[in-house]
């Protein structure tokens, strides 16, 4: 599960390969979402890949925020 400060978190399976990773939930019938992650100096984002992510919510939640330790 992914937490974003006091927001609820996002669940879901996750599948990785290298830099890609492939969100899927149960809440958003649309579809899984496809983002480019790294890691720089402790911090970790995601940039979404092509097509964007039909899920609008995760979308939101993951794009352009950056994750610290």
């Amino acid at each position: 599960m992914v937490y974003r400060g006091q927001n609820p978190g996002v669940a879901g399976d996750v599948d990785f390969d290298g830099d890609r990773v492939v969100f899927n939930s149960p809440h958003c019938e649309r579809g899984s979402g496809t983002y480019r992650w790294s890691i720089d100096s402790g911090e970790l984002t995601f940039e979404p890949l092509e097509p964007l992510d039909p899920c609008p919510g995760r979308l939101i939640f993951l794009e352009g925020v950056v994750y610290t330790k």
